[in-house]
């Protein structure tokens, strides 16, 4: 009875194997599962280990140290390797993901991780499923989000509203602000990945991920220069935990999980890459709960769930279509099939 039991292929994700394939997983599905472990589990910790690097250092220079030391030691290692020297072209192509993900999107996060729990930035980031597929659809990478998938966003985005509402009570001060600006961050995520998938290279994973942190530090770098973030800053006021930290971020939650990002990126389909999304908030919650101390409400709590509930649904949508039935997924056909007919009349009429 177990054998007929079915998995997802982690590497083509519409594809299922037999239970019993498990104990024959060959090398590709192994590195497959690694990376996907590795980015769940490190990056569900990075929002928890930014929020103390950023105590005795400013925001972005902490990203600056942080990419800039990850990719020189990265870009060495490639080098070293065996990778040739990248040509301008791929230092181009890297400069969008290393800009916009690891400059705009982590600067952002480090701006505000003092200010607001560790948790709440993670389950908010959480939403980032919904836009990177609607990212994907207008940049022509993916079909057009079905309606379960607006359904799914609908939740997420009530599910943000009542963190973010809930929040600011317990706290005593208002969170829309961080809100919106963390919603930009996943917006600069989202464009960043969907541009890397579109335009995929055969620039080898180490040397690609190594280009992207030094393009992502040298960013932050200029902000942080630009921002006067180092008029008053000593390097002997930086304490041990924040060294730890900083550590911690360039080694694992740089090196090891941006390797293992881009090598899923290059390997596997968006919508299982950005399953992290929901699994890095419930690591971010135990993190800062059992580290920080940081308490959640029980409203806080069903706010976070609402998120995390709508990305499962959301990446889930096949097996959920399955099990509601025939007469669900005929009636958003349907409904799907009114609303494009709806956009040709419209066409037609002011054409």
């Amino acid at each position: 009875m177990a054998s007929s039991l079915l998995i997802r292929d982690p590497i083509y994700p519409k594809r299922h194997l037999p239970m019993k394939a498990l104990s024959n997983l060959n090398l590709p599905h192994c590195k497959m599962i690694a990376s996907l472990v590795s980015i769940y589990l490190i990056w569900g910790t990075t929002y928890l280990a930014l929020q103390v690097a950023v105590e005795t250092i400013p925001p972005f220079l902490t990203i600056a140290v942080r990419y800039l030391a990850a990719g020189i030691i990265l870009y060495t290692i490639a080098r070293v390797s065996g990778s040739s020297k990248p040509t301008w072209k791929q230092w181009k192509h890297a400069a969008i993901l290393g800009i916009s993900v690891m400059g705009i999107c982590n600067g952002i996060v480090a701006q505000i991780g003092a200010k607001v729990p560790s948790g709440t930035i993670a389950c908010i980031f959480a939403t980032g499923p919904f836009v990177l597929s609607m990212v994907a659809w207008i940049g022509k990478v993916e079909s057009r989000p079905k309606l379960i998938d607006f359904l799914s966003m609908i939740f997420g985005m009530l599910g943000v509203f009542l963190l973010t509402l809930f929040g600011a009570q317990s706290s005593g001060q208002s969170y829309w602000l961080f809100a919106a600006l963390l919603l930009l961050a996943t917006l600069a995520w989202a464009i960043g990945t969907v541009w890397t998938k579109k335009i995929a290279t055969d620039t080898p994973v180490a040397l690609g991920s190594s280009m992207q942190m030094l393009w992502g530090g040298g960013f932050s770098l200029v902000i942080s220069l630009g921002k006067g973030e180092l008029s008053g800053f000593s390097i002997e006021t930086v304490s041990s935990n924040t060294v730890l930290a900083l550590s911690y971020l360039t080694i694992f939650g740089t090196i090891v999980a941006f390797v293992s990002y881009n090598y899923l990126l290059k390997t596997t389909d968006t919508s299982l890459v950005a399953s992290h999304a929901y699994i890095n908030p419930l690591v971010a919650i135990g993190a800062g709960a059992l580290i920080l101390g940081e308490s959640f409400s029980y409203f806080e709590w069903l706010s976070a769930m609402l998120i995390i509930a709508a990305v499962f649904i959301s990446i889930s949508k096949h097996p959920i279509e399955k099990f509601l039935g025939g007469y669900l997924t005929s009636w958003m056909s349907r409904i799907d099939t009114t609303i494009t007919n709806g956009q040709l009349r419209l066409k037609r009429r002011f054409a």
